[in-house]
Order: structure tokens, then sequence, then C-alpha cells
């Protein structure tokens, strides 16, 4: 019986320090809300998640319609998934390197500068280093765009000519390999966007648009929602605009502190608004006439009768409005980019239930 024992304990000790270092927990979920589920590695069927749950290295993770969820990160860093987004956690080290795959959707992140740490994400047209920084960015699969805002610090992101993957079959090596292969992309002359500015990646330019400065009032509010426009911002009048004049301070005390980086600056009229969804600019019609409105959460609303589509940029709803979409596209030429459709891409990106 004592020999029995002995075996047995000897069985589950060996077969836990077998178990490969991927099926160690490399995060937390802090908070959650609606429906997020994970697909973990080495299983078939997605798991529903909770506040409390566990995240695994090469986990996919999906958040439905009006669902988010926080993540903390063994290395201190935060990110959080927006609803309709499908994310891959590829690689998280607590000092080292961690790469985070945007296949679909919105992430917001915060990045700790401690140590020796280097954050990127990767999309299918992008990649971005981040060191010390809270940004947003989003990857909208019908027009395969990246869109990048800042929050704070700044972004170095640079547009993937060549493919580079990392999944669940990588091996250690190999993602070592994906690691270098970013590194050594974002050093080819990135375009480095700040706080408060705006930039986004296409398929068909060869680099990434020039950084512009969006409004400030929209950023406030996308920068204190932080259910990534799940819940309703509730917030005074006067936080709103005491929070606002604090991020107004430091974009002019990065503007004064930190030199001139050797880019051209956007020619679009700074202090318009984003649309998330489709990753597009919408300039001022002149200095300080913004185009359309947004909600609580920071959320671009178009103007009455338009709507925004990221092929097509403003889309009349009626024919009444057509005159006025066609005007406000002249200003998004540039932004606007046709893509062939692709249904195999499509399916596979798909983040609908």
């Amino acid at each position: 019986m004592k020999t029995l024992i002995i075996s047995t304990m000897l069985f589950f000790a060996i077969n836990l320090y077998a178990a490969p270092k991927k099926d160690f927990p490399i995060g937390k979920i802090t908070m959650l809300r609606g429906k997020v589920s994970a697909l973990q590695p080495h299983t078939l069927d997605a798991v529903i998640l909770k506040k409390g749950d566990f995240v695994y290295e090469d986990s996919s993770l999906l958040a439905s319609a009006k669902s988010f969820a926080k993540i903390k990160l063994i290395n201190d860093s935060f990110i959080t998934i927006g609803p309709k987004s499908k994310v891959i956690v590829n690689l998280v080290k607590k000092k080292g390197a961690t790469v985070i795959s945007l296949l679909k959707g919105v992430v917001r992140a915060t990045v700790e500068r401690k140590g020796n740490k280097h954050f990127f994400v990767k999309t299918r047209t992008a990649a971005l280093g981040v060191r010390g920084t809270e940004f947003m960015t989003t990857y909208n699969n019908d027009s395969q765009k990246t869109s990048l805002l800042i929050y704070k610090g700044s972004v170095a992101i640079k547009k993937i000519q060549k493919k580079i993957i990392i999944n669940n079959e990588s091996t250690d090596q190999q993602k070592k390999e994906v690691v270098y292969k970013i590194q050594a992309l974002l050093k080819e002359q990135p375009i480095i966007a700040k706080i408060g500015e705006f930039t986004n990646v296409g398929t068909i330019k060869d680099e990434a648009a020039q950084v512009v400065q969006i409004n400030i009032r929209q950023l406030t509010k996308l920068k204190l929602d932080k259910t990534m426009g799940v819940e309703k911002l509730v917030i005074t009048k006067k936080v709103l605009e005491k929070e606002e004049q604090l991020i107004k301070q430091e974009v002019a005390k990065v503007l004064k502190e930190q030199p001139v980086v050797a880019q051209k600056k956007s020619k679009l009229l700074k202090g318009g608004f984003i649309d998330l969804g489709t990753g597009i600019y919408i300039p001022p019609k002149k200095k300080g006439e913004v185009v359309g409105t947004i909600s609580d959460n920071g959320t671009f609303v178009p103007p009455t009768g338009l709507k925004m589509d990221a092929h097509k940029g403003f889309v009349a709803l009626t024919e009444n409005n057509a005159d006025k979409a066609e005007e406000l596209n002249e200003q998004l030429a540039d932004q606007v980019e046709a893509i062939p459709e692709n249904p195999a891409y499509r399916r596979y990106f798909d983040t609908e239930d």
C-alpha cells in the first residue's frame, strides 16, 4: 500500500513538471460583461469565461456583441477585449516579449514600462511596438484596416508587407523568431503616434497614414470609458471637463518636451472625430467645425441621414442625403479603400454567434 502511494505521488509529480509552460496561466480576468469565450490550447470546445478565470498562452478569445473582458497579464500589463472582437494571446513573458494578435475588433492596452519588456500587437496589416503606454487599436476585417489611438505615451506602427505567422502550433523557437521579425520591422522608419494622435494602416498603401490629432472631447470620453462602449459612461460634466483639461496639458507638454519625429504630419485638419468601426478619421470642414457628433461613450455619430461604411465612407440612408454624403466623402478620398470580397477570409474572422 505504501509503495502504491509513493508511486502515485511520483506519477503526479512527473506529470506536473513535464507539463508544457503554455499550460500555465499568463493572465487573469479582472472584469467581464456579457459573453466572452476562450478556446484554450489543446482543447476542441470553447468555454464561457467569467471574472476570476485564468487565461493561457495561445488561447483564442472571442467577445460577443455588448461584451468585453479585461485581463491582467503576468507582466503587470492589462488588455481589454472589446465587443465583437477576436484575439489570440500568442506569447506573454513576465520578463521578455508579449505578442497579441488582433484578428477582429478592438483591443485596449495599458503596458507597464518596468524592466526589459517588449509588448507587440499584430494584425493582418500592421505591427505595433509598445512600451509604457496606454492605447487602443482596432482591426476591421471588411476593410482590412488597422487603426491606432494613443491615450498615453507613444506607439510605433508599421505596415506588414510580408506575412508574419504565429499561432498555437508555433514552437518557442518559432515565436522568438517572430519577435525578432517584428522588432526588425519596427526599426524600418515606423510611424510614431503620441498622446491624442490617430493613424491607420490598410492593405493598398505602402505605409501607415500620417498621424493626426483628434478631437480632445472624443479622446477624453473614449479614455474614460473602461467598458469599451458596453455600459453607458456616467460621469459629471465637472469630471469630464477636468479630465479633458489634464489631457490638453499633457498633449501640450509632450509637444514641447519631445523632439519632433522625422516624419510628415497629416495634411488633414486636426480636431476631427474618428469612427472606430471603420477606422476612418473625419476631419472638420474647417477649423473648429466638426462633422457629426459623439455619444456619451465617445462613439462617432454621423450626421442625420448618413451612416459609415468601411469601403465607401459616408453612405446616404435616403436619396435626399446623397449630395451631403458625396460632399463629405471628398475629404475622405485618401482613407477609403475598396477591398475585393473574400468569403473564406470573412468566415475565418467572423465573430458572430
